[in-house]
């Protein structure tokens, strides 16, 4: 017991010699800091520098596409395309496609029956069609896939206007879409293309082509105001500045 009180009294008298040996410290308001600095973990540079940059150049490559909503004949095609890049937010871009030769499946199934006045064989097909959009690039982002591996992201909008040709004629088609072009490396992307196609065409129910002794030429049906759905997908190549 005598123990006890003895240590209680020492830490009585080191606790008062520390309390009355303390003393008040204080800055004055120039010695204050007044600015904060960012730590450099925090800072955006990297994010906001391009990886990819187009101003000044041309890409090339090649596409393949569906129509959505063909009915009668083949859906698919192929082609090439090019742009030319004004600035990071503006280009101009020319594609062509062909597309493949045949019946739809639909089609098919309707040849089969012989109560349509519909015989497809004898109606003119879409061979090819063409545009000549603008684009304007209104998304960059960066995604990252690997530790040591970024792919560059563009998201576009597109209008513009061209022909497609059906048999032996061709008319005119007003074209507007969305897209987005992947960058891999700094030059070569994958680019993904849905484009909606406004164009007169013909109507293949204005005549009866069972009646009909051979291929009938686009000019002697009567025409309506077609949609079609486009999807494309292609590989590009973008070339150095020139300049």
């Amino acid at each position: 017991m005598q123990w006890i009180v003895f240590l209680l009294s020492l830490c009585a008298i080191v606790g008062g010699a520390i309390i009355a040996e303390a003393e008040e410290i204080s800055f004055t308001d120039e010695e204050l800091a007044r600015e904060s600095v960012l730590p450099v973990f925090d800072r955006s540079t990297a994010t906001k520098r391009r990886n990819v940059t187009t101003e000044g150049k041309i890409d090339l490559g090649a596409y393949a596409g569906l129509n959505l909503n063909e009915a009668f004949f083949s859906q698919s095609s192929f082609g090439l395309m090019t742009s030319y890049h004004f600035s990071e937010l503006r280009a101009i871009h020319f594609t062509f496609h062909a597309w493949t030769s045949g019946l739809s499946n639909y089609a098919s199934q309707l040849q089969k029956k012989n109560d349509t006045r519909l015989d497809l064989y004898k109606a003119p097909e879409p061979k090819y069609y063409f545009l000549l959009d603008y684009e304007r690039k209104f998304f960059y982002g960066k995604m990252s896939l690997a530790k040591n591996w970024i792919s560059n992201l563009i998201i576009f909008a597109s209008g513009g206007g061209g022909g497609i040709t059906i048999g032996e004629k061709l008319y005119p088609v007003v074209s507007v879409g969305i897209g987005e072009s992947i960058y891999w490396t700094r030059n070569f992307s994958t680019r993904l293309d849905l484009r909606l196609l406004s164009y007169m065409a013909p109507d293949y129910l204005s005549k009866n082509l069972k009646s009909e002794s051979g291929s009938v030429p686009a000019s002697e049906f009567d025409t309506h105001l077609t949609f079609g759905m486009i999807l494309t997908f292609g590989f590009v190549y973008l070339f150095p500045s020139f300049y």
